[in-house]
């Protein structure tokens, strides 16, 4: 998952053991919420939010928000057929829609990929889950507050500070190296200020006519 979940290149959002690690986490919440109160993680299971607003299986994203940018519309029509596909196999699990789109959406949002001394596992680490994505700005020295490590002995995942962390200051995580039109499509993340993401990117299409065109007065070489 970790090569689906940090590639700038979205096809990378459909890589075969990224989408089979996040279906086997998501049959696996299905089935615990369908426990009830006697599924040992009832108390978690309570508090995951519904699917972020913005997530495109839960709503039609108007034609004009994705055809002023290419890398969005890419970015949006490839996670839509993700999800899409998704949503299908999870069917035998769950018949209810919605229920369907919370399971995924979860996991998609917020698993973890863990790598312990002789493993690599994708899972949901209850509280951690909860700390927000930090964005870097650019020309910043800033950087996020905290990162995560297994500890295999223990069987636990630990919190650590990545630097100094003022009283009140919010806890955050880096989820990725990823661009506004990323955290957006796959997370429903709205970025607060354009432009102040160090990670967004900026395609430039250019048609072969442009390389193959002789040189004119208008146009020069």
């Amino acid at each position: 998952l970790w090569r689906g979940a940090q590639s700038y290149d979205v096809d990378a959002f459909l890589d075969p053991s990224a989408k089979k690690a996040v279906l086997s986490l998501s049959q696996r919440l299905l089935l615990e919420r369908q426990k009830g109160a006697a599924s040992s993680f009832a108390e978690y299971l309570a508090v995951l939010p519904d699917p972020p607003s913005l997530h495109p299986l839960q709503l039609r994203w108007p034609k004009e928000l994705v055809v002023g940018s290419a890398l969005l519309s890419r970015m949006h029509s490839t996670i839509l057929e993700r999800d899409t596909a998704c949503m299908e196999e999870l069917l035998a699990f769950e018949r209810v829609w919605k229920g369907r789109l919370w399971a995924l959406s979860s996991v998609w949002t917020r698993a973890v990929h863990l790598v312990g001394d002789d493993s690599e596992k994708l899972a949901l680490v209850p509280l951690m889950d909860f700390m927000n994505h930090w964005t870097p700005e650019s020309g910043t020295t800033e950087t996020w507050s905290c990162f995560y490590e297994v500890q295999p002995d223990a069987n636990a995942v630990v919190v650590l500070a990545e630097r100094r962390i003022s009283k009140g200051e919010e806890l955050t995580l880096l989820y990725g190296e990823f661009s506004d039109a990323q955290l957006l499509c796959n997370y429903g993340i709205c970025p607060d200020m354009p432009g102040r993401n160090a990670w967004d990117e900026a395609p430039v299409s250019i048609g072969p006519y442009v390389l193959t065109s002789p040189a004119t007065a208008s146009a020069p070489e």
